[in-house]
């Protein structure tokens, strides 16, 4: 289910702890697990899912030195309604 009738996802960047990062956004209903399940394989809440997209996207960061992030309100700005759920690819910063 969407919030406000209209589906909209927001891609930006910004920078975390650890590096800067590429921010994807929705205004669905968010994730409802602890982020540590949320990167687990085949672990989904959707009936046709396979629950591998977060897996796959964590494990092809992790081969490039950065990691999948999953910010809580108030961490970083987003554009407004946009409070579903939030994923931010973190890349390594260059030493």
């Amino acid at each position: 289910d969407v919030k406000g009738g209209e589906k909209r996802v927001y891609l930006g960047t910004t920078h975390l702890e650890g590096g800067p990062a590429i921010v994807v956004a929705d205004n669905g209903p968010g994730f409802q697990d602890p982020p540590e399940y949320l990167i687990e394989p085949f672990m989904t809440r959707k009936p046709d899912g396979m629950g591998l997209g977060l897996h796959v996207a964590s494990e092809v960061m992790k081969a490039h030195g950065g990691h999948l992030a999953f910010p809580q309100e108030g961490e970083i700005v987003l554009p407004s309604g946009l409070d579903g759920a939030v994923v931010a690819l973190v890349f390594g910063s260059a030493s």
